[in-house]
């Protein structure tokens, strides 16, 4: 599992950086281009709003550019920008302005193919605060963003909306937030979310900066979201600057296509991540995970999730969490869990240099495909496994283990105090300990559970 995790992140970077979605991966670079070729939004944010509206393709409809005093429906009070009324052409908003204010609308934003609904640009902190009431945002054509907001010098960006989204092209994101050179990234948004492209996010948002920073990612959404193309995760958050990443998520999530999971989040340096969703998560497609946390410092990873995860595709797993630099994992799942493809577990967990897991399940496990676990753990260097599970796990694919524990050099414990626990065929059984070098091993079986014998 942990060579197809890697073999996952190296196809998605490079189909990041082939065209459709480029993005710096490294958390030692400020820098993040977000796509090559014929696009014509780095001149249009580096020069003025009239030379930066020629740029735009003969004959579509150009986006409504905030400039002081005030211009069309828009009014400019110091550094704060308030836009009603018709803005169906998009808004485009840059320093020295800091707050954007959009309401009132009279009709939905539909900017011509190829441009954001809104777009706030700047080196310092910015906020966009928006409610399209009865109304949307659509965005058609690569690139075009539902709402863009970006800080290139260590600004904090904060997203306030309220209102559906729909982005309709290639790396088109319904809501993407770039916080560089130190800053946070905050999103809060009640809707729904849908994109039809590939590499196009329901919500996208980075944070990275210097050795030093605490740039953190906090994402709070309430509503659908939905995804169809390929590498187009419901949420996608990194936060490379050593602060936290924290996501909060309300509703159904849906993703179709290769490699999207329902919810990704990658943190570096000190930073810990921490994902609650309450509500029901589906993925299609393969190597496409329900939920997908990533500690790669020193910090942990908590993920609470209630409703029900079901993934479809080959290494799917429903929950995913990794630990690199002896941070602890801690999961607590309500529901139920299914999963359909080969090597596509409930519940997989990988932890090094002494991390601790702590897995609460409640409800019950099912697994079809080949080597697809019911629970999954690796612990290395003398981490501590605590695995309590009420319900029944059933995972019925060949070499397709119910439990199983992998632990160098620290003690596990398994209670099952639930229905059935059940291997599959072939050199599957009911519990699994793999473990070496002094490890001690304990398995509860209440009385309601009856596993079939434990290989220890």
């Amino acid at each position: 599992m942990i060579e197809n995790r890697n073999a996952r992140r190296r196809r998605r970077a490079l189909a990041r950086k082939s065209g459709q979605a480029q993005a710096s991966l490294a958390p030692t670079s400020d820098d993040r281009t977000r796509n090559t070729g014929t696009r014509w939004r780095a001149a249009l944010l580096g020069t003025t709003a009239a030379g930066a509206l020629a740029l735009a393709a003969p004959g579509a409809v150009r986006a409504q550019t905030v400039v002081a005093p005030s211009n069309g429906p828009c009014v400019v009070g110091g550094t704060t920008v308030t836009c009603t009324g018709d803005l169906s052409a998009g808004l485009i908003a840059n320093a020295p302005l800091t707050v954007l204010n959009v309401n009132a609308l009279t009709g939905n934003i539909t900017p011509g193919a190829g441009i954001d609904g809104i777009d706030f640009t700047s080196a310092g902190n910015i906020a966009i605060v928006g409610d399209s009431g009865g109304f949307q945002i659509t965005t058609t054509g690569t690139d075009a963003e539902g709402i863009r907001g970006n800080s290139t010098g260590g600004g904090t960006v904060s997203v306030t909306h309220t209102g559906n989204i729909s982005a309709n092209g290639d790396v088109a994101e319904a809501i993407v937030v770039d916080a560089l050179g130190g800053g946070s990234a905050r999103i809060a948004h009640e809707g729904i979310l849908s994109t039809s492209g590939n590499a196009s996010e329901g919500i996208d948002a980075f944070a990275t900066g210097p050795l030093g920073s605490t740039g953190s990612v906090t994402v709070t959404q309430t509503g659908q979201i939905s995804t169809l193309g390929e590498y187009s995760e419901g949420i996608d958050v990194y936060a490379y600057s050593g602060g936290d990443a924290i996501v909060t998520q309300t509703g159904t999530i849906s993703t179709s296509g290769p490699s999207s999971e329902g919810i990704e989040v990658d943190v570096y340096r000190d930073g810990s991540a921490t994902v609650t969703q309450t509500g029901d998560i589906v993925t299609h497609g393969p190597l496409s995970e329900g939920i997908e946390a990533e500690a790669q410092g020193t910090g942990s990873v908590s993920i609470t999730q209630t409703g029900k995860v079901s993934t479809a595709g080959l290494r799917a797993d429903a929950i995913e969490a990794y630990a690199y630099g002896g941070g602890s994992v801690t999961i607590v799942q309500t529901g139920t869990i299914t999963t359909t493809g080969n090597a596509a577990e409930a519940i997989f967990v990988d932890t090094r240099n002494g991390g601790s897991v702590s897995i609460t399940q409640t409800g019950d496990i099912s697994t079809s495909g080949a080597d697809a676990e019911g629970i999954d753990v690796y612990v290395y260097d003398g981490g501590t496994v605590t695995i309590t599970q009420t319900g029944g796990i059933t995972a019925s694919g060949r070499d397709a283990s119910a439990v199983r524990v992998r632990s160098r050099g620290g003690t596990a414990t398994v209670t099952l105090a639930g229905g059935a626990t059940e291997g599959g065929s072939g050199t599957a059984v009911g519990v699994d300990f793999s473990t070496t070098f002094g490890t001690t091993n304990t398995l509860n079986v209440m009385e309601t559970a009856s596993p079939t014998p434990p290989r220890i």
